[in-house]
């Protein structure tokens, strides 16, 4: 069968499955003074901690998020049907350099969510 699906949409589709845990991982970090980079790695662990419990997850957001005024299929489903279709490169990949030219650019709003967080607490 191969490798017939678009990985960057599935990955997405998974991460919003587990965003729950990722958000509690970004607080956590940010709690403890951390910036982007450890957000990323705390991103990372958090989804390779979900990794055996996405085929799980995926068939509940099926289950748990029908609904006939939903404005869009389960996100099981909308993945799902992703991972059916052909494959399609990626028509935007992400270098380091463009990488560290958004977190330029987001740095001051990365200080806003330091602050929002570190309120909340």
């Amino acid at each position: 069968m191969g490798q017939h699906r678009s990985t960057a949409a599935t990955d997405l589709l998974d991460a919003t499955l587990g965003v729950e845990s990722m958000a509690l991982a970004v607080r956590r970090e940010t709690r403890a003074g951390h910036g982007p980079d450890r957000w990323r790695s705390a991103l990372a662990e958090a989804r390779a901690a979900n990794a055996d419990r996405l085929p799980l997850l995926r068939q509940l957001s099926v289950r748990d998020e029908v609904s006939l005024f939903a404005a869009h299929p389960p996100t099981g489903l909308r993945r799902r049907m992703l991972a059916e279709r052909q494959w399609q490169d990626p028509t935007v990949v992400l270098s380091e350099t463009r990488m560290e030219r958004f977190d330029a650019e987001l740095a001051k709003e990365y200080a806003r969510f330091r602050r929002t967080v570190s309120l909340s607490a």
